[in-house]
Order: C-alpha cells, then sequence, then structure tokens
C-alpha cells in the first residue's frame, strides 16, 4: 500500500488539478473510437486490414500534436489535421511508381513540416501531420484504388479526436480551482513534514539529512508545479466570475502562499532548534490546522485568528520574527484561499494586502502588451545574412535543413539494413529534431528514444505473448499504451517513446508479422536513425547549446534588472505601473524559455559535466514570484495624483534596497560561471523598515518586504551554486 502511495503521490506531483489525467483519458477514448472506425472500414468495405493500425497511430499522434494556449484552438487545430495528412499521403500515392521521387519528396516534406514551425502551435502540428500522412503512404505502397479508404480512415481518426476535444473544452472552472487550492494545502503540509522531521537516533545524520534534503526539494517542486496550474487556470478562466476576487488578489495569495512556505521550510531546515521556541512551535500547529482537509470551520476560524495576533504582535525584540511572520503569513493566506470556494461569490471578503489597489493593477494588467507584442530583442539572425552566416539563421530555417540531410543519410542507410523496414531510421531522425533548437536537446532526446524504444519492445514482446494473438486484447494493449504515452510523456521523453514501441509491437501482432526478426530491425533502425540525427546536429550548420543556455539565463537576469529598475522609478520617480506590468510578463516568459532549456539540454550538461551552468529553474522560479510581488506591489503604492510613493527619507532607504537587491542579483548571475562567496541570509533591506514612515499594512511596507524576499532568494540560488 505504501509503494502504491508513493507512485500516485508522484503521478499527482506532475499533474496538479488533474488536467493531464483528463486530456490523456480523452486522447485514448478517441483513439478507442478511431480503433472502430478503422475495424468498419476494414471490415464493411474490405479495405487493408494495415488500415486497422494507421486508424490507431494517426489517431494517438492527432490527439498529441495539437498544442494551443485554448480549449477552443486546440479542438479546431484537431479538426484541421486530416487536411494535411490526406493531402501528403495523395502525394506519395500519386508518385508511388517512381520511388526515387516519392523519397526525395519525404525529405521535403520532412524538411517543410519542421520550417513551419515558426509560424505557432496551428503550424506545427499541421508540419506533423503531413509528414505522418505521408508516412503511412510509403509504408503501405498506397495506391489510388486504396486511397480513399486511407482517407476514410484518416477522417476517422481526426474526427474522433476533435470530439474527444470538444467534450474537454466543457470546462467545470470551480470544480478545477477546487481540485489545485487543496492540492496547494497539501503540497504545503507536505514541505513542512518533510523540513520539521527530526532524524531517530538510530539513523545516520548525513545520510538522512541527504534524503530529507531531496524529499523537500521534490515537495516544493510539487508546489512550483501548483501554483504554475493555478497561473494557468487564471489564463483560462474569469477569476471575477469565478471566485468573486479580482485574479490579483487570488495570484498575491497563491504567491504569498508559496515565498512563506518556502522560506519557513528553508529556516526549519538549517535551524531546527527553531522549533524548540514556544512561539514558533504554536504558529506551526495552527498552520497545520489550517493545512488539514478535515479540520472543523471553528477550529480553522480559531487557528486563523491566533495566526494574526501572533503576527500583530511580532516586532524588533522577537526571537525567530522572520520566520514566525512567514509562518503566520501563510496560515492567512492559506484561510484565505480556503474561504474563495466556500462562501458564494457575491459575499467573498477583499483578499489580500494589496487588494485595495487590485482592480486599478487588475484593468493596467489586462492592457499591458504581452510579450508577443513588446518590443522584440536583437536577434542575430537578420534578412542580410549570408548563406555561410548559417549560425544568424532562424532556428527553424537550420533544423529544416538539417533534418533534410539526416533523412536523406537515413533512407540510404536505412534501406543499406532493410529495405522493407528502412522508414523506421527516416522517422527516428526527424523525431528527434521534434522541439529542439540545438544539438545538446537533439542529443538528449535521441538517447532517451533509444532506451525508451528498447525498454518498450521488452514489455511489449510480453504483453503480445500474453495477449495470444487475440485482437481485442491486442487493440486493448495500444490504448493502454497510448493513454500511458499521452499522461507520462510530458514528464520525460523517455516514457513516450517507451509507450510507443509497446503500441508498435501491438500493432505488429495485430498485423501477425511479429518476429525477432522485426524487433531487431526495430532496435537497429531507431538507432542508426538517432545517430544519423545526432551527427547532423553536431556537425552540420551545429549550435551549441551551452552559450544558448548562457544566453537564455542573461536574458532572465536582463528582464530580472529591468523590472527592479522600473519599479524603482514608478515609487520614487515617475509613477507607471503598466511599465511594471509589462515588464514582469517578460520575466515569466524567460523563466518558462528558461526551463525548456534546461529540460531539453540534460543529456548534454550530464556528458560534458558543467553542471554549474545548469541553473536551479525552482529557485529562479521562486524569484521571478517574488518579483510578481514586487510588481503587485509597486501597483498598489502608486498614488493617483501622480506623486512618489516615496519621498525624502523614505526614498533614499528604498534606493538603498534596490541596490543591495541590484549587488547581490549580480552575484547571482555570476555564481553560474564562476564561484562567489555564499552568504546564508542577511537583513540589509528589513533594517531599513523604520525609515520607512508607513503602517505595517501599507503597500509601502509590501514593497520592501517584497525586496527582501526577493533578496533572499538570489542569497539561496548563490548558496545552491557554490556547493
Amino acid at each position: 500500500m505504501g509503494i502504491l502511495s508513493g507512485i500516485r503521490q508522484r503521478l499527482s506531483a506532475t499533474d496538479p488539478g488533474r488536467q493531464r489525467l483528463n486530456t490523456a483519458t480523452a486522447v485514448s477514448v478517441g483513439i478507442a473510437l478511431s480503433a472502430l472506425a478503422s475495424w468498419a472500414v476494414v471490415s464493411l468495405l474490405h479495405a487493408d486490414h494495415a488500415l486497422l493500425t494507421v486508424g490507431i497511430f494517426l489517431a494517438m499522434q492527432m490527439g498529441l500534436v495539437a498544442k494551443d494556449s485554448t480549449a477552443k484552438g486546440r479542438w479546431v487545430t484537431t479538426a484541421w489535421l486530416a487536411v494535411p495528412a490526406i493531402g501528403a499521403a495523395t502525394a506519395a500515392t500519386l508518385l508511388h511508381s517512381v520511388k526515387w521521387q516519392q523519397l526525395v519528396l519525404f525529405v521535403l516534406i520532412a524538411g517543410v513540416g519542421t520550417w513551419v514551425r515558426r509560424f505557432g502551435p496551428r503550424a506545427t502540428a499541421m508540419g506533423f501531420a503531413a509528414f505522418f500522412g505521408y508516412f503511412f503512404a510509403v509504408l503501405l505502397g498506397l495506391t489510388l484504388v486504396q486511397l480513399p479508404f486511407f482517407a476514410l480512415v484518416v477522417l476517422g481518426a481526426a474526427g474522433a479526436q476533435t470530439l474527444m476535444r470538444l467534450l474537454l473544452s466543457i470546462e467545470r472552472p470551480l470544480h478545477r480551482i477546487e481540485v489545485l487550492l487543496q492540492e496547494l494545502r497539501s503540497v504545503s503540509a507536505a514541505a513542512l513534514s518533510a523540513a520539521s522531521h527530526a532524524p531517530e537516533q538510530t539513523h545516520d545524520v548525513r545520510r538522512w539529512r541527504r534524503e530529507q534534503q531531496r524529499t523537500l526539494r521534490d515537495r516544493l517542486a510539487r508546489l512550483d508545479a501548483t501554483a504554475f496550474a493555478i497561473a494557468d487556470w487564471q489564463q483560462e478562466f474569469d477569476t471575477q466570475q469565478v471566485l468573486g476576487c479580482d485574479p490579483v488578489s487570488l495570484s498575491t495569495l497563491v504567491l504569498e502562499v508559496r515565498m512563506d512556505v518556502e522560506h519557513v521550510c528553508a529556516e526549519l531546515e538549517q535551524d531546527p532548534e527553531s522549533m524548540q521556541d514556544v512561539q514558533v512551535a504554536g504558529a506551526l500547529h495552527d498552520l497545520r490546522v489550517v493545512l488539514q482537509h478535515t479540520t472543523a470551520p471553528a477550529a480553522i476560524t480559531e487557528a486563523t485568528q491566533r495566526a494574526r495576533e501572533h503576527y500583530a504582535a511580532i516586532d524588533s525584540t522577537t526571537a525567530h520574527r522572520a520566520l514566525l511572520g512567514s509562518i503566520t503569513r501563510s496560515s492567512l493566506a492559506h484561510q484565505q484561499l480556503r474561504s474563495l470556494t466556500t462562501a458564494p461569490a457575491h459575499t467573498q471578503p477583499a483578499l489580500g494586502k494589496r487588494s485595495a489597489a487590485s482592480h486599478s493593477a487588475h484593468a493596467a494588467a489586462s492592457s499591458t502588451p504581452t510579450a508577443t507584442s513588446a518590443p522584440a530583442p536583437a536577434t542575430p539572425h537578420t534578412e542580410s545574412a549570408r548563406w555561410w552566416q548559417w549560425r544568424q539563421w532562424r532556428p527553424t530555417t537550420r533544423l529544416a535543413l538539417q533534418i533534410m540531410i539526416a533523412a536523406a543519410l537515413a533512407t540510404i542507410a536505412g534501406e543499406a539494413i532493410s529495405a522493407s523496414r528502412w522508414y523506421w531510421a527516416v522517422l527516428t531522425a526527424f523525431i528527434v529534431f521534434v522541439g529542439t533548437t540545438t544539438r545538446g536537446d537533439i542529443l538528449t532526446r535521441a538517447y532517451r528514444r533509444i532506451a525508451g524504444t528498447v525498454g518498450g519492445l521488452i514489455v511489449g514482446v510480453l504483453a503480445v505473448w500474453i495477449a495470444h494473438d487475440h485482437r481485442p486484447a491486442l487493440v486493448i494493449i495500444c490504448v493502454v499504451a497510448a493513454f500511458g504515452m499521452q499522461y507520462l510523456g510530458p514528464v520525460r521523453y523517455f516514457y513516450s517513446t517507451f509507450f510507443i514501441s509497446i503500441m508498435l509491437v501491438s500493432l505488429y501482432g495485430l498485423l501477425g508479422v511479429l518476429d525477432t526478426q522485426v524487433l531487431e530491425l526495430r532496435i537497429d533502425e531507431t538507432a542508426v536513425g538517432a545517430i544519423i540525427g545526432v551527427l547532423c546536429a553536431y556537425l552540420i550548420f551545429s549550435a551549441n547549446s551551452h552559450p544558448a543556455l548562457l544566453g537564455t539565463l542573461a536574458a532572465y537576469f536582463a528582464a530580472f534588472r529591468s523590472l527592479a529598475q522600473k519599479s524603482q522609478s514608478a515609487l520614487t520617480e515617475h509613477p507607471n505601473d503598466r511599465a511594471v506590468l509589462a515588464t514582469l510578463q517578460h520575466l515569466d516568459d524567460a523563466l518558462r524559455d528558461l526551463d525548456k532549456k534546461v529540460s531539453a539540454m540534460s543529456a548534454a550538461v550530464l556528458i560534458s559535466g558543467r553542471t554549474r551552468q545548469e541553473p536551479n529553474v525552482h529557485l529562479l522560479y521562486l524569484c521571478t514570484r517574488a518579483s510578481a510581488g514586487l510588481a503587485q506591489s509597486t501597483v498598489a503604492a502608486t498614488r493617483s495624483d501622480g506623486q512618489a510613493a516615496f519621498q525624502d527619507d523614505a526614498a533614499v532607504a528604498l534606493l538603498e534596497a534596490f541596490a543591495h537587491l541590484g549587488d547581490t542579483a549580480d552575484n547571482a548571475n555570476a555564481s553560474f560561471t564562476t564561484r562567489v562567496q555564499p552568504v546564508r541570509t542577511d537583513t540589509v533591506i528589513l533594517d531599513l523598515l523604520p525609515r520607512i514612515p508607513f503602517g505595517t499594512e501599507a503597500p509601502q511596507v509590501s514593497v520592501v518586504t517584497d525586496l527582501s524576499r526577493m533578496n533572499w532568494v538570489l542569497l539561496q540560488i548563490i548558496q545552491k551554486n557554490n556547493g
């Protein structure tokens, strides 16, 4: 039971809100419907039985490739996928009698399908569908007589997945946010438990400490994922209409929970003796009461009241005042988040310490230019770049040429291995380039594909042997494998190839052509295609991953400094909350780019050993959330009369705080390439509070608190980078 519980927790940790589970289920049902439609075509129209495998595989791909940002966009894209698939298959069929022309067009479609990625997710999906439509036409050796049956199967696959996408678009926003907020409480409690758990006397303390740090890191990563999921929920739904509070207030509360729980866990881990303090122990007890799902409302009210009293009583003489403040703030924020889903929308209280200005903040945010409409930074790929200046080309242009060369070489090598199974090499050479831009990304994808293929073939053979040529059982294996790929594939690419290989083994079982030679050829062709793809990535128009990573990291810190400068100017010179919020959007985008880059190049980092250049995205996420808090505080503190929020000595103190933050940010950026003297914590910014002549609930005080949080996270980055 403990093992099953652990697996369940790990799966839920990567899927807060169960959104990926819902999508995987819908795609799997769509595959089953497509299989039924294909079976009908085969049985009623006496078509080739191989079309049954086409219906299953194409339905799986069509369920995967629609990546639009909205539910409507995804189902519209899915509905259109049949057009390029049938068009490409028609072209392959017309060239059926001239093999060399058919292969040349195959290589061109692989390149064009990659090049169109520059036009967004819908064009990317269309290119993918065209490639697979052509691929299956070549694989089956389609003739003009068979083409109508193939088109019916493609339409059935697209129709089934479009139907499931339509059903997915029928959302229950209140239920989703309830699940997400419950998950937020669960992961907060789990992180606190990991940080406060003391070792038994029989434990190896050093080993236990390593395990504690790993557990705590995993649980805080779950908290990251949940906060991201809540932010995504806000992008899809109207927060005011569903919950009765404005979006900025909800974002602020989630931010405060995230930052305060992180701070509490770090302090408890580094100073376990602090839990012996009576006030700290009492505050932790109240926080656990608020976090428990089964706590009675009266007990939550009492715990919240005690937390409010503790927070009001904190002063310069209070022991562990920073830790105590974080614990009590977390209790209050969690209680306010609880109230969002328990009270009717029209009776919701005003939430968050910045909610007085939240309406104006939201208005500014909604009219803020997005990252796509903001002036783009200078890029190296200019229109005047010569053909030999390939490092200045757009990534999609460079990748398209690499893929065409790789596909051509894979065709030759695949034919040399097997004249009947050569297409596996071409398919692998194409797939390893999908979703990548640098050679490190491609290397990572290639080795994961080979490993997943070998593992999937072993498990697939075992599953087919158990099914023993029972067709319904083989179809069920295909559907289950598709579910596993859809559900676990986004977590790690290895799972995608693992489950695809299981599906392919089952499909060959359906066709009755599964034998040892086929499996050996599958491994050989996959390995050859992956090797050719990696060699083309490293030897032809190569783009080094590490400069790209450091460039992405530099872009993140540039956005961070820009946000600090805009906030400083808005608070001490000319109020401009729109500029602050626009810069925050750029920082969020920079973080997402960095996260994708680090994940994509993990194999290259491992081989090169340059682990210092792999940023701790978890801490950078915290830094971004703290920066969001500063932006929201800045908006709340902005005066309507156009006067600066900080004047005289308060302005001088604030400038000192920003200067100190800037120095820490420079050191944090430098710590990724050189050793910087680590400092566990400092109170330089908090010590400036006595010079800020405002009450504790004033937004000006929140500005200083957020600056202190940002500084603290940057110090943690320095400490982690220096080991």
